[in-house]
């Protein structure tokens, strides 16, 4: 009963201590992943990591690291190679981004309000759209002005 268990840390008194303790307070959060990390460990190295984690908590909750998109780079290794991978695809995306907001900017873009029924017209007829030959192609370009006013005022489509 008052014996010192070697891989808690704690006596038969102690550990009913702590579980009496959690009964009557909040319970603890669940996280199964953490108890092959830390299941091996001494009352006092768990009180370690407990102190590092305490400062650093309320920054990682507010910060929502679970929810983000980068959070599946986690499981990958990283090295100087993939770092700069990473950097460069994502300065691609910034680019074409940068792109796509001048192309709205300058009026260039058709505004989609309903994407989905768009993209199901597409898939039903991009087929047809790919396999049209190129003077029936050059033709149907044409008729853009048709969907753009400012094209309709500079010149007027082929009769």
């Amino acid at each position: 009963m008052h014996a010192v268990d070697a891989q808690s840390g704690l006596t038969y008194r102690g550990l009913l201590g702590e579980l009496i303790g959690l009964e009557r307070g909040q319970p603890p959060v669940p996280v199964p992943s953490l108890r092959k990390l830390i299941g091996g460990m001494n009352r006092s190295d768990v009180s370690v990591v407990e102190d590092e984690c305490e400062p650093i908590a309320s920054l990682w909750l507010a910060a929502r690291y679970e929810d983000s998109a980068l959070s599946s780079l986690k499981p990958l290794a990283v090295d100087q190679a993939l770092l700069q991978e990473l950097m460069r695809l994502f300065q691609d995306l910034g680019e074409a981004e940068a792109h796509r907001d001048s192309t709205i900017a300058a009026g260039e873009a058709i505004r989609i309000t309903e994407p989905v029924a768009h993209e199901a017209w597409l898939a039903k007829y991009r087929t047809a759209f790919r396999e049209l030959e190129n003077p029936i192609r050059k033709n149907l370009s044409h008729g853009w002005a048709y969907f753009d006013p400012s094209l309709m005022r500079r010149s007027s489509p082929p009769a």
